[in-house]
């Protein structure tokens, strides 16, 4: 069988999938230096190399607030990045999954945002990684873009940590509580991935845009009131609104996202957001 190639290694999202596909030897992994997304030559010999009959793209720039000044670099790794990607896949027939993001949406929406939804994203990052998608659509229709929100995980730096370290420090926090959307275990979104590289039939059907997060909604407060809950912290979190916490970069107040395309297309069970975010804080007290 073909190569699934991953790119991104290091992340939160790549690792997770690792951890999955249970040291599987048709799955390689490549860091930024094996593989520089925004290195044509590097993608070419890469892909020649290895043959891959799938390219899961978890490779990102996905400082929010530092894309603003960062703008080249996010464009390169984000917008320009991708779309190389996909101008390869398609000379080997290589099936090209790629990874975006909520902050596509101008978050003015007060019900889930269906994939055909008007994009207009607020703020460079979104702006840049809706580069990536457009790219991707023109060059390869056949390619597969997940929209995914709020991710976290056991690895990496993420929402999720940052509030168990805050928490096990401090009486009381302070968390935005008026944007809205829907956290996202890493550990469910590679189990969709890696679903779709292993069925055939899923790999001949998917194409387009498809959005993936956890079942539910909530606020950032109130996800940290949850993580508090679950982890047995004592730290009480008092909500702000998005005006008392001025940031380099703008967020969307509103991210939820309609999941109904991929879940026609897979017939996959998304757990809610607290179930799933139970399951990774008892894996991360388990460590």
């Amino acid at each position: 069988m073909r190569k699934i190639l991953l790119t991104g290694a290091n992340g939160q999202l790549a690792t997770e999938i690792a951890d999955l596909c249970n040291s599987s030897d048709r799955y390689v992994f490549l860091s930024r230096k094996e593989l520089d997304i925004s290195n044509k030559q590097q993608i070419a010999s890469t892909l020649a190399k290895y043959q891959p009959g799938h390219l899961i793209n978890c490779a990102a720039y996905t400082k929010v607030d530092q894309a603003e000044q960062d703008r080249d670099l996010a464009m390169k790794i984000n917008g320009e990045g991708p779309t190389l990607l996909a101008q390869h896949c398609v000379k080997i027939a290589c099936k090209l999954l790629h990874v975006s993001t909520d902050y596509v949406f101008d978050g003015k929406g007060a019900k889930p945002y269906k994939v055909h939804h008007p994009v207009d994203p607020v703020n460079f990052y979104g702006y840049s990684k809706l580069q990536g998608e457009l790219g991707i659509q023109e060059i390869d229709p056949s390619a597969v873009i997940i929209r995914t929100s709020w991710l976290y995980s056991t690895y990496g730096h993420n929402f999720l940590k940052t509030m168990l370290r805050l928490g096990a420090d401090r009486a009381t926090l302070n968390v935005v509580g008026d944007q809205w959307g829907s956290p996202t275990y890493a550990a469910d979104l590679a189990k969709l991935l890696i679903d779709i590289c292993e069925s055939e039939r899923l790999t001949q059907r998917a194409s387009g845009v498809y959005h993936y997060a956890n079942a539910g909604k909530t606020s950032w407060a109130g996800f940290a009131r949850k993580i508090m809950e679950y982890a047995n912290l004592d730290c009480k979190v008092s909500n702000i609104d998005t005006a008392a916490y001025p940031t380099p970069a703008k967020r969307p107040a509103y991210s939820v996202m309609d999941k109904s395309r991929i879940k026609r297309l897979t017939k996959c069970r998304i757990p809610k957001w607290q179930e799933a975010l139970s399951q990774c804080i008892q894996k991360i007290k388990g460590n």
